[in-house]
């Protein structure tokens, strides 16, 4: 469902709202690269969060770790499945929104596959940190892997330029690696050179990766400690 449904829900409400206001393309490339590219992120982030969920409701955490399988191969495989399922979404997005308001995202070309990179690093940080929480705090907090995601909306400028902030909040924007995706898709849209953007992002991004694999060890280490996977 989150590979066609939602995105196709998204683009179908965030499209008709901007044909009702009358808006024009800038307004209209800002609106569906924010959909799009939270749709990437979303996506990924869920394979990772929501894939271990499901292990713990279904009661089978057990059977998977007495496998040679370590978190960190857990959480890898459920990336991968994110990078498959968060392409296959924005394509579906992308063709929805050409089709039906005449929107072309086709037109970051040879940028697609960098920007879906972009959007699913950022998708994997989130995943491990959600991750992290319900292994640290218990299944108490397991509605953390849903809001999370929405306090990231609020610092990447999503749906609006984070410029409306006071400076303080800006700055705290720019250690989102979200932000970079955004706002590398619409200055390709809209005719400005994208690369130092890029390259800020992904800096940023594998500074968050190299933190999160990190801690992905130690994580597992206190799970096993605590009997998390006995569970």
């Amino acid at each position: 469902l989150e590979i066609t449904f939602y995105p196709l829900i998204s683009i179908a409400m965030f499209g008709l709202f901007a044909k009702f206001f009358g808006a024009n393309f800038s307004i209209m490339s800002f609106l569906f690269s924010g959909v799009i590219g939270w749709n990437i992120i979303q996506i990924s982030q869920h394979a990772i969060g929501r894939g271990f969920l499901i292990e713990v409701w279904e009661s089978s955490l057990k059977q998977t770790f007495t496998t040679p399988i370590t978190l960190r191969h857990f959480v890898l495989g459920h990336w991968i499945y994110g990078i498959l399922a968060a392409t296959i979404g924005f394509f579906v997005s992308a063709t929805a929104a050409y089709v039906f308001f005449n929107f072309n995202l086709f037109a970051l070309g040879i940028y697609i596959p960098v920007i879906i990179l972009l959007g699913v690093l950022s998708g994997l940080v989130i995943g491990i940190l959600s991750l992290a929480v319900v292994l640290v705090l218990g299944l108490k907090v397991d509605i953390i892997v849903w809001m999370i995601v929405e306090v990231i909306i609020f610092f990447s400028g999503v749906y609006y330029s984070v410029t409306i902030f006071p400076t303080y909040i800006q700055a705290i924007s720019k250690f989102f690696p979200a932000i970079y995706m955004f706002d590398s898709t619409r200055a390709i849209l809209n005719g400005v050179n994208p690369n130092p953007i890029l390259l800020r992002g992904f800096l940023v991004s594998f500074v968050w990766l190299i933190i999160s694999l990190a801690s992905v060890n130690k994580i597992d280490q206190y799970a096993k400690k605590i009997g998390f996977y006995q569970r």
